[in-house]
């Protein structure tokens, strides 16, 4: 019964680990294509002009 006991208890490890590694990869690899798409669709909804820069 321990077993099953403790598995909640590491599986609630896992998204928090997931998010250090996505803060981790986005600190330490530049934006691809795809991240400066998403930052420039964000930046037209939000008014700013990226494209002239």
């Amino acid at each position: 019964m321990k077993c099953f006991l403790s598995i909640p208890e590491n599986l609630k490890i896992i998204p928090d680990f997931a998010d250090i590694m996505n803060d981790y990869y986005l600190m330490v690899i530049p934006p691809g294509q795809k991240t400066m798409q998403q930052i420039a669709t964000i930046g037209n909804q939000m008014g700013w002009n990226l494209s002239k820069s």
